[in-house]
């Protein structure tokens, strides 16, 4: 029983970190640095990876070494390429009646204050920290702790509403929220089909990569 409690204050500690005081702490840490600077994306992969770690710690203290992660079949990637499919549809569709979101416009923000040599810093950020992060944080901790396995898929459910919610607190509404939290659902799913982090992993850092393709060919535009 107390295994279990303190699982649970664990869980809660990195999830209330994540939603709440995550971009405190940076902002705090970049402060001396100008926005979009090299040392700004520094920063960032230092807490990134700070919160990787703790995340990766807590699966290998709750659940041990992710061996999943080693054991890939045929069939996990197909689920992984029809998962990215729906995906794709559901985000077109969607596209067609929602604005852009607060957290998209903070991007093209960003964006526009970086140097083209610091783009490929941001990229590293956005396209290969984020993601694990996120799916260790949003599919890992939060759907191996709360309602597992659950028949009524409350671990599913669980996981989309708070990685919809992380991505459009400071900016919420219904339709911005339904975006992201079709993504969230189709990664939660994914994981809970193939008991294995590395294909939500993969499908979200290949949805970053598309999302900021243009951005990748300024990059190689200008090596």
């Amino acid at each position: 029983m107390g295994k279990r409690v303190f699982q649970i204050f664990y869980a809660c500690i990195l999830l209330s970190y994540h939603l709440v005081w995550f971009w405190s702490v940076f902002f705090y840490f970049s402060a001396p640095y100008v926005k979009g600077s090299r040392e700004y994306f520094i920063v960032l992969a230092l807490i990134d990876l700070a919160v990787i770690l703790l995340a990766s710690c807590y699966l290998w203290i709750y659940h041990g070494p992710q061996k999943s992660l080693m054991r890939q079949k045929r069939v996990q990637f197909l689920y992984l390429i029809v998962a990215c499919m729906v995906w794709y549809l559901c985000d077109s569709f969607l596209a067609l009646f929602i604005p852009t979101t607060s957290n998209q416009v903070g991007l093209n923000s960003l964006i526009e204050t970086t140097g083209v040599k610091d783009l490929p810093y941001l990229l590293l950020n956005m396209c290969l920290f984020g993601p694990i992060l996120e799916e260790l944080i949003y599919r890992g901790v939060v759907m191996t702790t709360f309602f597992k396995q659950s028949p009524w898929y409350l671990d599913v459910l669980l996981s989309t509403l708070l990685f919809a919610y992380v991505h459009v607190r400071s900016g919420i509404t219904p339709l911005a929220f339904l975006i992201y939290a079709s993504s969230g659902f189709i990664l939660g799913l994914l994981y809970r089909q193939t008991q294995s982090l590395l294909y939500p992993i993969l499908m979200h850092i290949l949805v970053n990569i598309l999302a900021f393709w243009y951005v990748i060919l300024i990059v190689l535009s200008n090596l």
